[in-house]
């Protein structure tokens, strides 16, 4: 990955909430925060992992044990009763399906449904909506990092209730930044202007892929991306530097076609991408490409 430069997101002092913790990504993304000084706020349904353990006795970070189905605004609740709230929030709790719309239940839906688009939707606006600037030790909301899917731009056979809960994910982010902007403009004494950011990786090698297609018609194929790229580019997007500085949404992609030309570059690519100026959301079709990986890092799935 080329050199990336530029003045980085200054981690001193910052609480942040960083969801779905308890295991892979959400635990990955809050230990390398936590290395950096951030005081982590985690959470999921189960308690809290083993490599939180330390940082919670010493007061380095604690945790809040509960469904975000049930309890978004309550967590956010108690994070501004506890710590004076976040500056950085990160959307990482997520559930995967790929079974069509006809096979699925309607309960299945609507679990995909809540955890994917509603709980994201819910704990962005309780995040911006408590903060409470008449409050000195209030911590001002900074920055909002969601992990959504490329399926937000690619349509699978059939269909299924992640595709469209991600989809909806997508166009969630880019309402909060048009109503964030329309808010500031209206604005006499300087509204609240957190930075939004979306990340939408290609298929991950989380083990949810192999699970899943086990249980459906859905099979995986092509290679598959390390969770410690996926960890690594949103880590990065928080630093902000370099090109992470310039673009609010970055696609990670696997073995992508070039723009230009149609021709399969072998690899893993970040995708930068543009904002188009009258939705408000990335420009998919106008995407800057650097690589990451070569093709021997990926790991291997079915042909």
């Amino acid at each position: 990955m080329t050199e990336l430069t530029g003045e980085r997101y200054d981690f001193a002092g910052k609480n942040a909430l960083v969801t779905g913790t308890s295991h892979g990504m959400g635990e990955k993304i809050g230990q390398i925060l936590l290395s950096e000084g951030v005081h982590v706020i985690g959470n999921s349904r189960s308690g809290p992992p083993e490599s939180f353990a330390d940082y919670i006795a010493s007061g380095k970070a604690d945790y809040e044990q509960g469904d975000l189905v049930l309890r978004a605004k309550q967590v956010i609740e108690n994070i501004y009763k506890k710590h004076g709230g976040s500056e950085i929030l990160v959307i990482n709790a997520g559930m995967f399906s790929s079974k069509p719309f006809f096979e699925a239940t309607d309960e299945e839906i609507d679990a995909i449904v809540d955890l994917n688009l509603k709980v994201p939707m819910k704990l962005f606006k309780h995040w911006y909506k408590l903060y409470d600037p008449n409050n000195e030790g209030a911590k001002k909301p900074e920055l909002a990092v969601s992990i959504a899917s490329i399926s937000s731009f690619y349509a699978w056979e059939s269909g299924s209730a992640y595709q469209g809960a991600k989809a909806g994910l997508m166009a969630t982010l880019a309402s909060y930044r048009s109503t964030l902007d329309r808010i500031r403009k209206e604005s006499s004494t300087g509204a609240l202007s957190p930075r939004i950011i979306g990340i939408y990786p290609d298929n991950v090698a989380t083990g949810l892929l192999e699970k899943d297609s086990t249980e459906s018609s859905y099979a995986v194929k092509g290679d598959l991306l390390p969770v410690d790229t996926v960890v690594n580019t949103v880590i990065d997007a928080i630093k902000g530097q370099g090109d992470f500085g310039r673009y609010d949404d970055v696609a990670i992609l696997v073995n992508p076609r070039e723009p230009e030309t149609g021709a399969e570059l072998k690899g893993a690519y970040l995708a930068f991408l543009p904002p188009d100026d009258e939705t408000h959301r990335p420009d998919f079709s106008a995407r800057q490409l650097v690589m990451v990986l070569d093709e021997d890092q990926l790991i291997k799935g079915n042909s």
